[in-house]
């Protein structure tokens, strides 16, 4: 037996315990927003394919329950030049890998801003990387391809 913070007589078992059904009781909230995210995920990512040519092959981070990857079909077209596609494209679907963005207060919202563009045979690769009141989020990237028709053809984040 040792003594407290508040000079009460603890046992080291005690102590140990404790900290862990704090941590279990948070876990298990953690779960809950995570399952709430991943629901709203999928359905931004089910309007989506349901105004899509053909079926998107979707990879899903197995942690979050949010798309990572999402090619092989072709959406509708989105804007006149690659780089007005692939922001629009992010605009309309922003929930599909920032669920519940749309329905935050404008200043409150992840921004995606296009970092950089190249050009490829018959498609353009538009990156974009995500801010929150105007500083950049370190790490973050999203990847859209547009082929020459203005149709996203792969994304990646």
């Amino acid at each position: 037996m040792r003594k407290g913070f508040f000079g009460q007589r603890v046992s080291g078992i005690a102590l140990l315990l404790l900290p862990a059904a704090l941590f279990a009781q948070s876990s298990y909230r953690d779960e809950g927003v995570k399952s709430a995210i991943a629901l709203k995920s999928k359905q931004a990512l089910h309007k989506f394919q349901s105004k899509s040519e053909g079926s998107w092959i979707v990879s899903m981070n197995k942690e979050t329950g949010i798309p990572r990857m999402l090619m092989g079909a072709k959406s509708c077209s989105y804007g006149a030049t690659p780089i007005e596609a692939a922001e629009a494209f992010s605009d309309e679907n922003v929930d599909v890998f920032l669920p519940g963005n749309s329905q935050k207060m404008k200043g409150e919202k992840i921004v995606l801003k296009v970092a950089s563009s190249k050009t490829l045979p018959g498609s353009t690769v538009v990156e974009f990387r995500e801010e929150y009141k105007s500083i950049p989020v370190y790490g973050t990237s999203h990847i859209v391809m547009v082929d020459s028709s203005g149709r996203v053809v792969h994304v990646t984040s």
